[in-house]
């Protein structure tokens, strides 16, 4: 296949992204969420007076509806507010946006990764058509900008790597360090992958200087990382309110084994159940739930307004292909697909420390990339054998179509009616009820149960110009 041919085919894989992912954006997925509502608020309150609903200037973590959510995400949302004005469109804009750098930019990884580029082009169009990747950047989601930068880091490191280049590795550094102002479970990603990586290549490096300066390179981001952990707070303060530590059902299981040890045996209880053993158990099945066959193939994860109902996160038709692309990776010689597989197993490891809302397809967004590398290594070498005949070429090509066929029906006919209360359904037509009738009476008193609605009337336009 000729150069020219493979750029066509990546320009028309691009225009697929972009209409996947911004084709009816206000519309689907629809409703108007509280944290859409939140964000647009308080980002068009920085971009007027640079402080947010609780008067704090440019915060690193602004606190709002019970939630820290990091800085960046308010800059770019005001930035899409200032050229797109204040609505749906200019909220879910941005991480849209991100959504679509993502793909040129996994076209590059893969490619680095596996030096070719039929191989690179496979991986680039599963991550176009990638149900969980469609999901996330359409509704909003901070980990859509945070996986970009880290994937654009990640695509620096190696390539500083290969090519001795320590200013490759100085910027590759930095957008590690941008990911984290978007989504705070990134530090906790970064804190194991980063060393991950570059111990994975000081093994192979012969050259001392480059060991020296991957060895400076990690340890600088490192304190970088944990400064930002300690000083920051923000991923702190969320994990304290998420943790696994703060599940009840964990806390109930160690308190009711304690009883069941019977009175006068507190060396036994402390012994057999501790907090590092319940927690174990805790971290280990909230890990395994990331990997089985519900979560990735059939009914995706929680929270439910991201993803449309019985559809899984990957296309059913992939599984094959994934589980011989992991084989490949692991009997094959590339070190960089034994990286990946890595990296991949890495993923889930901090959504695995967290209870509320698991097993959790935000927190664990991160493992997409490398989900979609391991099923191209598994399709790219099964190649010969899926175009050997013509049978095996067509039936590939209708269950392909069938099952991307299903997921779009899904998301389009059964997402806006399949409960709808998850995405705040109604809360927009409250807010244009209640203020047709504002004029006719001195107070109008409304519920919040379950979540309150201001936000919504803060975002009105006619109340939030009246506001500032």
């Amino acid at each position: 296949m000729k150069l020219s041919i493979i750029k066509f085919l990546i320009v028309l894989i691009f225009i697929l992204g972009i209409i996947l992912r911004f084709f009816r954006l206000t519309s689907y997925p629809s409703g108007f969420h509280i944290d859409e509502a939140t964000l647009g608020y308080n980002s068009y309150s920085i971009l007027l007076t640079g402080r947010d609903e609780n008067n704090s200037f440019l915060p690193l973590y602004s606190q709002s509806f019970g939630l820290d959510r990091a800085l960046g995400n308010f800059l770019v949302t005001a930035a899409s507010i200032a050229t797109f004005g204040l609505n749906e469109f200019a909220i879910r804009a941005p991480f849209a946006f991100f959504g679509i750098l993502t793909i040129p930019l996994f076209y590059l990884f893969a490619k680095e990764i596996s030096t070719n580029r039929y191989f690179s082009l496979i991986a680039t169009f599963l991550l176009t058509i990638s149900p969980w990747h469609i999901d996330m950047v359409r509704a909003s989601s901070e980990t859509s900008v945070s996986l970009f930068f880290i994937l654009f880091g990640q695509l620096l490191f190696i390539k500083g790597i290969k090519h001795k280049n320590l200013w490759l590795l100085f910027i590759s550094v930095i957008s590690f360090f941008v990911s984290i102002w978007f989504y705070h479970a990134a530090i906790g990603f970064l804190i194991m992958t980063v060393p991950f990586i570059g111990f994975f290549f000081i093994k192979k490096e012969a050259n001392i200087r480059v060991r020296k300066m991957l060895i400076v390179t990690l340890v600088a981001s490192l304190l970088l990382f944990f400064s930002f952990l300690v000083f920051g707070k923000g991923g702190i303060d969320r994990f304290s309110q998420v943790g696994f530590h703060r599940d009840q059902s964990v806390l109930n299981e160690q308190n009711k084994m304690f009883f069941e040890e019977g009175p006068n045996h507190i060396f036994q209880a402390r012994f057999f159940h501790n907090k590092l053993i319940t927690y174990s158990r805790a971290a280990v099945k909230n890990y395994s739930q990331y990997l089985n066959l519900d979560f990735l193939f059939l009914n995706a994860g929680k929270p439910p307004r991201y993803s449309p109902p019985a559809m899984g996160l990957i296309y059913v038709f992939e599984l094959p292909f994934l589980l011989y692309g992991i084989y490949k990776a692991i009997i094959g010689k590339s070190v960089f697909f034994k990286m990946v597989l890595g990296l991949l197993l890495l993923s889930p490891l901090v959504a695995a420390l967290t209870y509320e809302y698991s097993p959790n397809m935000q927190r664990s967004f991160f493992m997409v990339p490398y989900l979609e590398i391991m099923i191209t290594l598994g399709i790219f070498s099964s190649l010969s054998l899926l175009t050997r005949h013509r049978l095996v070429i067509y039936s590939s090509v209708i269950i392909f179509s069938l099952s991307m066929l299903y997921y779009l029906h899904q998301y389009y006919i059964h997402f806006p009616v399949h409960d709808p209360l998850y995405r705040n359904d109604g809360a927009k037509e409250l807010v244009k009820a209640v203020t047709s009738y504002k004029n006719s009476y001195s107070k109008i008193y409304v519920t919040n149960d379950l979540e309150s609605p201001y936000h919504y009337f803060l975002f009105s336009t006619d109340l939030i110009q009246n506001h500032f």
